[in-house]
């Protein structure tokens, strides 16, 4: 996530706040709030979910507290790209920058192109990288919505739901100069701005040959310290509870069949379990 259009305060390191390696589920989490030197939080959670034999999908939270706007970004691979859920408009020019900044202008940096007085390295940048992200749609989601790539050949792809944010943004920028790599990928911005605002970005990342089995993805409940979501798929749902409490984060994932019955349940961390029926 770029916090206020800008890279990184600090390269320190983040904290492994939780970690889980278990049968149908495994789980990350870290807390980096010294990246930003305004930001109180800073923490990932990511978890690889199996749902049956060769279909899995990944839930990604990610919480930012502090800062004006927040920006969580992904992209998936040289493919067909579409989306669904969301109606994009696209922007008349110019670049993610603004419509009067042209591609790769450094515009929130000028002292890197004083080549007269420059005594700064291009590393030494401390912007956005904006104006490397052209061909600009925008939208206003007013659910969940979803991105796709696809490669038709393999019949291959990624398909990611997100739940909705203040902005949702799609553009082409460079790929990663590496051997193998195309010239240019489709990134997606989910963006969030407010005044010391919170973020609670929520993406479910899935990879599927022929078609995804995730079928659709509802928020239950949130508050300032948790969110409630359920995942429906091919095979029944999941319905994920992740909590900050003073112990520490606690993730309780109850796994339904196709009926409706309690199949599995996982829970990482301390704390109640809670299902739609009651306590258990």
């Amino acid at each position: 996530v770029v916090v206020d259009d800008r890279r990184q305060d600090t390269q320190a390191p983040g904290r492994l706040t939780a970690f889980a390696d278990m049968d149908g589920l495994q789980l990350v989490e870290v807390d980096a709030p010294d990246a930003y030197n305004h930001v109180s939080e800073y923490r990932r959670t990511v978890a690889l979910v199996d749902v049956a034999p060769g279909v899995r999908y990944v839930l990604d939270l990610f919480r930012v507290a502090g800062g004006d706007r927040h920006d969580y970004g992904t992209h998936g691979f040289d493919g067909e790209f579409s989306t669904e859920g969301i109606d994009l408009a696209p922007q008349a020019k110019g670049t993610l920058a603004g419509e009067d900044v042209e591609f790769a202008a450094i515009y929130d940096d000028p002292a890197l192109e004083d080549f007269e007085r420059k005594g700064r390295a291009y590393y030494t940048y401390r912007g956005s990288g904006y104006s490397y992200l052209h061909q600009v749609r925008r939208g206003r989601p007013s659910g969940t919505w979803s991105a796709t790539w696809r490669d038709r050949e393999t019949d291959a792809g990624l398909r990611t739901t997100f739940l909705p944010t203040d902005e949702a943004i799609v553009a082409l920028g460079p790929a990663p100069k590496k051997p193998g790599n195309p010239d240019s990928l489709t990134f997606v911005k989910l963006r969030n701005n407010g005044e010391g605002i919170s973020s609670q970005f929520t993406a479910v990342h899935e990879p599927f040959k022929g078609e995804p089995k995730v079928e659709s993805i509802e928020e239950i409940q949130r508050t300032d310290r948790s969110i409630v979501v359920r995942i429906g798929h091919a095979f029944g749902s999941d319905t994920a509870s992740y909590t900050i409490g003073p112990s520490g984060p606690t993730l309780c994932l109850i796994r339904r069949d196709v009926d409706g019955r309690i199949a599995r349940i996982h829970r990482i961390g301390r704390g109640e379990i809670h299902s739609d029926d009651g306590d258990l």
